[in-house]
């Protein structure tokens, strides 16, 4: 609706949607149906579709005015350049486009789910992830920049105020600090119990959560206890370099275990089939267990690749 607006009143031409790989076809269909506006979802696929049909020299950033793509996407090193070699001009350049100079190549950003691209971590550790240096990337060629989510502070300030800072530098700075008035005039929230109808009733009921006992045998119980004690052996024993890709195998075991014990002891003859003493593992197997590592925090669009990776 802030988007419909901005369009109503010649603000905004150029728009990029950035969203987990799940949603961009819900965004793409619920602009159509509820706007009548055609967003194109940029993606792998789409990137080949276009350059089979124009030439390999067209660049999918500059194909359509109104764009979705995933922040994993775009996060990547081609993708991301290629974004780069389509916009016009520079920040503060001398470009025109639609009779304006000086704007900025695209209108607007908006960010869906938005906490994905906070950096993690607390005070002197706060980490940039790669999703937050893909934004901090392209956010100065976007005039206006809307950030959706429900969850938007993870229990860290210094996490929620660097989003904030990718949200409007000039208001606010990365630190221990928020700065509640300025964020009452950027903030927009929302909840279920300020919903009321036309004659002031709720529109949803007063939500009842009731915890529920999960049984389980006492040998599934005993199983659960001595894949803990296990995992506390190898890794105490494991210098930090080593721990990962043990934690790894770990961490594969407990999610064999949660889905059913018939998995669990394939997965566990499989685990025990390749152990290998205690010899430490080489440099190039720690960077293939770390890359695979970080495909899997990687959204996919579609379930079976990532059952697949």
């Amino acid at each position: 609706m802030v988007m419909q607006e901005l369009i109503a009143r010649h603000r905004v031409r150029r728009v990029l949607i950035v969203c987990p790989a799940s949603l961009q076809k819900q965004w793409s269909e619920e602009m159509r149906q509820k706007f009548s506006l055609r967003f194109e979802i940029v993606d792998r696929a789409y990137t080949q579709r276009i350059r089979r049909e124009y030439g390999v020299h067209v660049n999918p950033w500059a194909s359509y005015p109104r764009l979705i793509t995933s922040m994993d996407f775009l996060k990547r090193e081609v993708p991301l350049n290629q974004f780069k070699n389509a916009l016009q001009h520079g920040v503060g350049g001398r470009g025109s486009r639609n009779g304006r100079s000086g704007l900025r190549d695209w209108d607007l950003l908006i960010v869906d789910e938005s906490h994905n691209v906070a950096p993690s971590g607390r005070g002197k550790y706060i980490r940039d992830s790669d999703r937050t240096h893909m934004v901090r990337d392209i956010m100065p060629h976007f005039e206006h920049r809307l950030f959706l989510t429900a969850t938007p502070h993870n229990g860290y300030t210094e996490s929620f105020t660097a989003m904030l800072e990718m949200l409007d530098p000039l208001r606010f700075s990365r630190g221990p600090d928020v700065n509640q008035a300025q964020l009452s005039k950027v903030m927009v929230r929302r909840i279920k119990d300020d919903m009321v109808d036309a004659l002031g009733q709720r529109r949803f009921p007063v939500r009842r959560v009731d915890a529920l006992d999960v049984l389980i045998s006492e040998k599934e119980a005993d199983l659960f206890d001595t894949l803990d004690q296990y995992a506390g052996l190898r890794l105490g024993r494991l210098s930090v370099r080593d721990k990962l890709p043990v934690q790894f195998s770990i961490t594969l075991l407990k999610k064999r275990l949660l889905s059913s014990v018939f998995a669990f002891k394939n997965s566990i003859d499989v685990h025990h089939a390749g152990l290998s003493g205690e010899d430490a593992l080489d440099d190039d197997k720690v960077k293939v267990v770390e890359s695979v590592t970080r495909r899997l925090f990687d959204d996919y669009a579609d379930d079976d690749e990532k059952d697949r990776t």
